[in-house]
């Protein structure tokens, strides 16, 4: 069923920056939202560009003046510097919101 009704979803921040994290570290940030319209938030899906970012969202509606996280987790696969992107659609206009994830991965230590 498709859904009809726009909310509003205003996020604290949009770009997250770990700094640098040690070679299969697993890192982990909350991006924070808000519902600021006055229909339920419903997000649909949060997908990462790979599969080293896992994100995880609220299966339930958010109600108006309500809050929420999107959770991002990151492990690191290779070292060197990273940019991700998670796409976090919702009933929303536009649909998709993208959320950026950064930092650098420490040489290993033998």
């Amino acid at each position: 069923a498709a859904i009809q009704e726009i909310a509003e979803i205003t996020w604290d921040k949009t770009r997250h920056n770990f700094g640098k994290v040690h070679y299969q570290q697993k890192v982990l940030y909350n991006f924070q939202f808000e519902n600021t319209g006055d229909k339920d938030l419903v997000i649909v899906d949060a997908r990462a560009s790979c599969g080293c970012t896992t994100p995880e969202w609220p299966k339930e509606p958010i109600p108006p003046g309500g809050r929420g996280f999107v959770k991002v987790g990151f492990k690191s696969t290779s070292t060197g510097p990273f940019n991700k992107q998670i796409t976090v659609d919702a009933n929303t206009q536009p649909k998709s919101t993208v959320l950026y994830i950064s930092g650098e991965v420490l040489e290993q230590n033998n």
